[in-house]
């Protein structure tokens, strides 16, 4: 246990943005996770859905897959390597995801990598306690406390 210099000391160099960004560390993987399961839903990142199938067939062929986002609203998942490709590179200004998949270029270019990769507010909202929990251990182990 520190003492009470040590905490007062620690407290005062305590940068809150750094420990924001070694939580997203910490947490990457739960982080990624979730945008997977906002995907499957067929939610974007901004909270609405994406545009939706041009062909009737493959709408419900892709319903009949996961009927979770809904007829004819994608959720950019056939076999799951897109969706199993994402990843979270954290950096000292936080956070960027994308997918290492050989499909990401055509699915950003075609719906955006701003509305497939990062969380809405339903998503953000599943995952903040757990990230708060966690935030609160880095700044208590970091104080000494």
């Amino acid at each position: 246990m520190a003492t009470i210099a040590e905490v007062v000391n620690a407290w005062t160099s305590l940068n809150f943005q750094d420990e924001i960004v070694k939580t997203m560390s910490d947490m990457a993987d739960e982080l990624t996770e979730q945008n997977r399961k906002q995907l499957k839903k067929g939610q974007t990142a901004k909270g609405g859905r994406f545009k939706q199938y041009a062909s009737d067939w493959y709408a419900v062929a892709k319903n009949r897959m996961n009927p979770i986002p809904g007829l004819g609203n994608p959720d950019l998942i056939v076999k799951g390597e897109f969706a199993a490709g994402i990843k979270l590179v954290v950096g000292l200004d936080g956070g960027d995801m994308g997918s290492t998949d050989g499909k990401a270029d055509r699915l950003e270019g075609m719906y955006g990598a701003d509305n497939i990769f990062g969380m809405n507010d339903e998503s953000l909202g599943e995952i903040k306690p757990e990230f708060s929990d966690k935030l609160v251990q880095n700044v208590k182990e970091f104080v000494g406390i």
